[in-house]
């Protein structure tokens, strides 16, 4: 079992969610994030330029079989890389266990 987490931007979601659920990913949670750039982007409000130090992103978590690691990894990738702007992440960890609360499935049936 792995956990992926990706970091993507926001307009990606719904492809995101369709792209994995495809490839075998059973679900996932998502979480708002602030992003950190080396270079600042330029943003505009109202007709003003500013550096924006700040981007918005969303954090996707997924747990996933073996099997299906690599297609969620690509499929995830293939979505993102559609907008190079975004500057995205996809780290993949391992998993001991995982223990599912209300009924006490372990590993491989808590998924």
């Amino acid at each position: 079992m792995k956990k992926i987490e990706a970091t993507i931007a926001p307009h990606h979601l719904d492809a995101a969610r369709d792209a994995l659920l495809a490839a075998g990913a059973d679900g996932m949670s998502i979480t708002e994030v602030q992003g950190v750039a080396k270079q600042p982007r330029a943003s505009h409000y109202r007709g003003a330029s500013y550096a924006a130090s700040f981007s918005p992103q969303l954090r996707l978590e997924v747990v996933v079989r073996d099997e299906a690691l690599v297609g969620c990894v690509r499929a995830l990738d293939a979505v993102a890389a559609e907008d190079d702007s975004a500057g995205g992440r996809i780290a993949v960890l391992p998993l001991d266990d995982i223990v599912h609360i209300r009924s006490g499935a372990r590993g491989r049936n808590a998924i």
